[in-house]
């Protein structure tokens, strides 16, 4: 899927990857933060793990963007679609929350991407 802005030629990438495991019960945060701070950055891939059971939220900049406790993730670590069409823009972090929602079971293992890319 193609997604809005494309990124300029001088714009440098972001792939940020976390792996939480989540007992029954558990929840799980991961915060992305840029190491510059000074530009815009654009999100169209954010991509976790499928699981039964479990719920996802985006944030971006603390603006809830995906969810909340949507029964499904914006798309999944095998497919890594741009699913957010126009970007998701983010200026200060990404938070993405997982939610392992069931009573009883084994460790579940949740690898959560960000991609995306910085304009300078």
């Amino acid at each position: 899927m193609l997604y809005t802005p494309l990124p300029s030629q001088d714009a440098v990438p972001i792939h940020a990857v976390a792996k939480v495991d989540l007992d029954p019960g558990e929840k799980g945060v991961v915060e992305v933060t840029p190491e510059n701070q000074t530009s815009t950055h654009q999100i169209p891939v954010v991509a976790i793990s499928k699981r039964s059971g479990a719920t996802y939220t985006v944030e971006c900049d603390d603006t809830e963007r995906f969810g909340p406790d949507a029964p499904a993730p914006p798309t999944d670590p095998d497919d890594l679609e741009a699913t957010f069409v126009r970007c998701l823009e983010m200026e200060n972090n990404v938070t993405v929350t997982v939610r392992d929602t069931r009573t009883t079971g084994n460790t579940r293992e949740y690898e959560i991407h960000v991609i995306g890319y910085e304009e300078g």
